[in-house]
C-alpha cells in the first residue's frame, strides 16, 4: 500500500491548566467549563491551546478574562499560577499547521512524507 497512512499533529497546550484537571480527574474543557459555569468551552479552548489571551486585552488594567477566574477558582488554583507571565506572553502562529504525514513500507518502517513546516510555530507578543 502507498500514499500517506498515518498523519501526526502536534499542539502545544498550557500544561499548568491540563495538570490541574487531570489532578482533578476533569477529563475535557466541555467538562471544566460546565463545572466552572463558563459558557463558552470554544473561548477556554482557545486559551488552553494557546490561541488566545487570559488577559482581556481591550482595556488598559488589563485584567483577566472572566472565564479564567472562573476555570482558575474551580481548579483551586490563581490565574497567575495557571497562566504565568511567560505563557501570557505566547501565542500560536494561526498560519503554521504543525502536522506531518507518514507512510509505512513493506518492511513496517515508517517512512516521513511529508515534514513540519518550517516557520515559527510559537509567536511572542511584544510585552505592553
Amino acid at each position: 500500500m502507498t500514499g500517506t497512512l498515518v498523519r501526526i499533529q502536534l499542539r502545544a497546550k498550557n500544561d499548568a491548566v491540563l495538570s490541574a484537571m487531570e489532578a482533578m480527574g476533569i477529563a475535557t474543557i466541555a467538562d471544566l467549563c460546565r463545572m466552572s459555569k463558563v459558557t463558552s468551552s470554544t473561548m477556554v479552548g482557545a486559551i488552553v491551546g494557546l490561541k488566545r489571551s487570559p488577559i482581556d486585552l481591550r482595556t488598559k488594567k488589563r485584567e483577566w478574562l472572566p472565564c479564567v477566574t472562573a476555570i482558575s477558582r474551580t481548579l483551586g488554583s490563581t490565574p497567575e499560577k495557571l497562566f504565568p507571565r511567560a505563557i501570557q506572553q505566547v501565542r500560536l502562529n494561526p498560519e503554521v499547521k504543525p502536522e506531518f504525514k507518514m507512510s509505512v513500507d513493506r518492511a513496517g518502517r515508517f517512512r516521513m512524507v511529508q515534514q513540519v513546516p518550517t516557520r515559527t510555530l510559537l509567536i511572542t507578543e511584544a510585552k505592553r
